[in-house]
């Protein structure tokens, strides 16, 4: 391969991934401009509390959950978030110990660290799997509390940022405080 071919192809590959890192900027903002908007119709003149990272997800719950349920999610998300972060951190870590061997053999340490490697693998992917469906019902939720049907609720769940967007823009759509209660206050 020629220096000519090599710059060209690393020049392509620099400006596809500008263009990425430029859509998840812009879909980033657009994100904060929605939950901004949402939080100042539940609450006006609060829009600001969009902008505070972890603090924005309390007050989405808070307009979303009774005080109780609010608490239970706030920490179920926190735990869930930061745990998957955790597993997947520890994973990568054992798997690099278990790369260490020197020679082409695989000894038993090092099928002791891959198994270990897999079973936080599995971990990781459960917690996941309960933060996301954690997060589908906090949408739903939402929905739930700007007075949305059943149906628009359910489309929260698979397309929350286009949900968001249409009750964050619609003039229409006003903050019911109808909250949904897992734990009664």
């Amino acid at each position: 391969m020629s220096a000519a071919t090599a710059m060209s192809f690393i020049g392509a590959f620099l400006f596809i991934y500008l263009i990425l890192l430029l859509f998840v900027i812009i879909v980033s903002i657009f994100m904060i401009v929605v939950r901004c908007m949402l939080i100042n119709k539940a609450e006006p003149g609060a829009w600001w509390k969009g902008i505070i990272p972890i603090y924005n997800r309390w007050a989405v719950y808070d307009i979303s959950f009774n005080r109780k349920t609010t608490i239970l999610i706030f920490i179920l998300d926190l735990v869930f978030t930061f745990g998957t972060t955790g597993i997947n951190i520890v994973s990568r870590g054992v798997t690099n110990i278990a790369n260490l061997s020197t020679n082409n053999t695989v000894s038993a340490v090092d099928g002791t660290l891959l198994a270990v490697t897999g079973l936080f693998s599995i971990i990781g992917c459960v917690i996941g799997l309960v933060a996301l469906v954690l997060k589908g019902y906090a949408h739903y939720a939402l929905a739930h509390a700007f007075g949305r049907e059943t149906g628009f609720c359910v489309l929260a769940i698979f397309f929350p940022l286009i949900m968001m967007a249409i009750m964050a823009f619609n003039p229409n759509i006003e903050y019911t405080e109808d909250k949904l209660e897992l734990l009664q206050d």
